[in-house]
């Protein structure tokens, strides 16, 4: 490692950069697109109606002015959905995409989801950045940096280390702390901020930790480049310290998800930098009383408040009867440590989670912000 480290202790608060007088959003150094219209359907579209959700992943392939040269999209069963919207998803006008503040073609993913609810046709486009809610879509974030020929840098591995916590706060206020870290083109430190901390003693212990600790630099168009990573260390109250190495191997699978998730890096970051974790799956209370004789999933979007608790659900599948009552009711059962901004703040959430049965009383629970570690079976 080069032995020259600059850090700063001033808080670092433009995380993921929206430009000053237009609705793109700058993440390591990419202007990443987004409609100039908030209204993107135009009149005279008939959007068909559907009974049940349907989801396509589109691709936009923008000149460098930010016109549409081409639209491609994964198709379904049955792609005559997507054709009713076609017309006016050709004829959106997005922001001028740039890389380093110079014009440039970009690949931007999207999702089109079709939505009927009390008989009413819906249909919601997701891009990487939307400016209408300030809403950052993380998947389409990295899809859109890996489709443009950028790698972006990564932490590899963090040694062993030991923290002692002087008091024990409760679950929902576990400590966690935000660094960010400038890379050279060799994946070497070269600067380090602090950007938020909850518990300074902690913060301190972790620093030479993750100054230690292995990156790769990031790469655009095949070469290695400068860059920089956002580090976020949590300590979980449900993990022992001295811990083992970072990414973890094998762990017991009551520890599994916290033991993956505390540590993260991202290339930026947006509004939430602490997703909800699950805190009571863990511990087998949440028993279902009836055995589901199939193989199958039920998903649901729903909103957890600042509390950890669901206060909305949406089936996005109709089907399964009686065992979706029961289903949903397990659902409201589940707690969570609510999520996080970047600066401390407890947040309401929205996301995925998926029900899934295997013909006996178990049904495994799946997150799709914790897709990075397997989840549990409910017993």
């Amino acid at each position: 490692m080069k032995s020259k480290v600059v850090f700063t202790a001033i808080l670092y608060f433009i995380l993921v950069v929206p430009l000053e007088g237009k609705d793109s959003v700058r993440v390591q150094g990419f202007d990443i697109p987004s409609p100039v219209h908030r209204d993107w359907i135009l009149d005279g579209s008939s959007i068909k109606y559907s009974r049940f959700p349907i989801e396509y992943d589109l691709a936009f392939f923008l000149s460098s002015d930010g016109c549409i040269d081409s639209l491609t999209y994964v198709s379904g069963a049955d792609d005559s959905y997507i054709k009713s919207a076609m017309y006016s998803l050709e004829n959106m006008d997005f922001t001028v995409p740039a890389y380093d503040g110079v014009p440039m073609p970009f690949i931007l993913p999207a999702r089109l989801k079709f939505l009927t609810r009390r008989y009413n046709t819906g249909v919601i486009l997701e891009l990487p950045y939307t400016p209408s809610g300030n809403v950052y879509n993380r998947s389409l974030i990295n899809q859109a940096l890996l489709c443009n020929d950028y790698i972006a840098p990564l932490l590899k591995k963090v040694g062993p280390y030991y923290c002692e916590l002087l008091s024990q706060p409760a679950a929902e206020d576990y400590p966690f702390v935000i660094y960010r870290f400038g890379l050279d083109s060799l994946g070497d430190i070269t600067a380090c901020e602090l950007i938020f901390e909850n518990n300074r003693y902690l913060a301190d212990k972790i620093f030479p930790v993750l100054l230690h600790a292995e990156y790769s630099p990031a790469e655009f168009r095949g070469r290695k480049i400068p860059s920089e990573l956002f580090v976020t260390t949590r300590f979980f109250t449900g993990i022992g310290y001295p811990t083992g190495p970072w990414p973890p191997e094998i762990y017991p699978e009551v520890k599994l998800t916290y033991d993956f998730n505390r540590i993260d890096a991202r290339p930026y970051l947006d509004s939430i930098v602490c997703p909800p974790f699950p805190s009571n799956l863990y511990q087998r209370k949440l028993v279902s009383t009836e055995t589901f004789p199939f193989n199958d999933s039920l998903s649901y979007d729903i909103k957890i408040d600042t509390l950890g608790k669901i206060i909305l659900s949406r089936l996005m599948s109709e089907k399964m009867g009686h065992f979706r009552d029961v289903s949903e009711e397990m659902l409201y059962k589940l707690e969570f440590l609510p999520a996080r901004d970047f600066r401390g703040n407890k947040i309401s959430f929205e996301g995925t989670v998926w029900l899934k049965f295997d013909n006996s009383k178990r049904i495994r629970i799946e997150a799709n912000w914790l897709t990075e570690a397997p989840a549990p079976f409910i017993q």
